[in-house]
């Protein structure tokens, strides 16, 4: 199975501000969700993905570990 890696420049608007809310939710993010992947999201994605262990921790890229761990399916439907 390919792992699909995703990176600021390719990943869609909507797709960076589902990000930016869920790091948001999480304490991670405290700038605007407007879908601009600037430099606080950057940094929320490399905290989040630090502290979660992910494999990968620079902030420009993501992928489904770190999608998976963002957006757990434990029971709620939002």
């Amino acid at each position: 199975m390919a792992s699909t890696i995703n990176r600021k420049g390719t990943t869609s608007t909507s797709d960076v501000k589902s990000i930016q809310k869920a790091l948001k939710d999480q304490g991670y993010y405290k700038g605007n969700v407007d879908g601009v992947w600037g430099n606080q999201t950057s940094s929320a994605l490399s905290n989040f993905k630090r502290d979660t262990g992910g494999s990968n921790t620079y902030g420009n890229s993501y992928g489904n570990e770190t999608l998976r761990k963002l957006f757990p399916t434990s029971g709620s439907s939002s």
